[in-house]
């Protein structure tokens, strides 16, 4: 595989229709190579750019929620098989 034609194959990849349907005019140029490569940084970089957004890293959450039991539900096995749901109680408070 050529270097044209391995240009070629980045430029498809990228989607780059206007380059391709141009690409008998334009390959020999010396800065199709050049664009193509920044096209693939800026792309590379955006992506992590909307990656790292997404995933919230560093963020507080808006509320936390703690879960009390009541102290007589933990006390021995019996009492703690009797525990049901509502002898829980949540309390939420704000992080800040």
């Amino acid at each position: 595989m050529s270097n044209l034609d391995a240009l070629h194959a980045r430029a498809k990849a990228l989607n780059l229709h206007g380059l391709l349907a141009h690409w008998s005019e334009a390959a020999p140029a010396g800065w199709v190579e050049a664009l193509i490569d920044w096209e693939e940084q800026e792309r590379g970089r955006r992506s992590l750019e909307r990656r790292l957004g997404s995933a919230h890293i560093g963020r507080k959450p808006g509320r936390l929620i703690r879960f009390h039991l009541d102290a007589s539900s933990t006390t021995s096995p019996k009492a703690a098989s009797k525990r049901s749901l509502a002898s829980s109680r949540i309390v939420g408070t704000k992080c800040r």
